[in-house]
Protein backbone atom coordinates (compact mmCIF):
# COMPACT_ATOMS: atom_id res chain seq x y z
CA UNK A 1 0.00 0.00 0.00
CA UNK A 2 2.81 2.42 0.88
CA UNK A 3 4.55 1.80 -2.42
CA UNK A 4 1.44 2.85 -4.37
CA UNK A 5 1.21 6.11 -2.40
CA UNK A 6 4.91 6.84 -3.03
CA UNK A 7 4.51 6.21 -6.76
CA UNK A 8 1.43 8.45 -6.90
CA UNK A 9 3.19 11.27 -5.02
CA UNK A 10 6.30 11.05 -7.25
CA UNK A 11 4.06 11.06 -10.32
CA UNK A 12 2.12 14.11 -9.11
CA UNK A 13 5.37 15.97 -8.31
CA UNK A 14 6.62 15.14 -11.81
CA UNK A 15 3.35 16.38 -13.35
CA UNK A 16 3.57 19.56 -11.28
CA UNK A 17 7.12 20.19 -12.51
CA UNK A 18 6.01 19.58 -16.10
CA UNK A 19 3.10 21.99 -15.63
CA UNK A 20 5.34 24.72 -14.21
CA UNK A 21 7.83 24.30 -17.08
CA UNK A 22 4.95 24.63 -19.56
CA UNK A 23 3.67 27.70 -17.71
CA UNK A 24 7.13 29.35 -17.77
CA UNK A 25 7.47 28.65 -21.51
CA UNK A 26 3.96 30.03 -22.07
CA UNK A 27 4.73 33.23 -20.13
CA UNK A 28 7.96 33.71 -22.13
CA UNK A 29 6.01 33.36 -25.40
CA UNK A 30 3.40 35.90 -24.25
CA UNK A 31 6.11 38.40 -23.26
CA UNK A 32 7.81 37.99 -26.66
CA UNK A 33 4.47 38.47 -28.45
CA UNK A 34 3.75 41.61 -26.41
CA UNK A 35 7.19 42.93 -27.36
CA UNK A 36 6.37 42.20 -31.01
CA UNK A 37 2.98 43.96 -30.63
CA UNK A 38 1.10 40.76 -31.60
CA UNK A 39 -1.86 41.41 -29.31
CA UNK A 40 -4.22 39.08 -31.23
CA UNK A 41 -1.77 36.22 -30.68
CA UNK A 42 -1.46 37.11 -26.99
CA UNK A 43 -5.25 37.14 -26.49
CA UNK A 44 -5.61 33.83 -28.36
CA UNK A 45 -2.85 32.17 -26.31
CA UNK A 46 -4.34 33.44 -23.04
CA UNK A 47 -7.75 32.04 -24.00
CA UNK A 48 -6.09 28.74 -24.96
CA UNK A 49 -4.18 28.64 -21.67
CA UNK A 50 -7.35 29.28 -19.67
CA UNK A 51 -8.91 26.17 -21.18
CA UNK A 52 -5.65 24.19 -21.04
CA UNK A 53 -4.70 24.99 -17.43
CA UNK A 54 -8.33 25.49 -16.30
CA UNK A 55 -7.46 28.88 -14.75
Amino acid sequence: MKEILVIISIFSIFLGMLGSILLIAFVKEVIEDINNKDYKVVIATIIFAKYFFKL
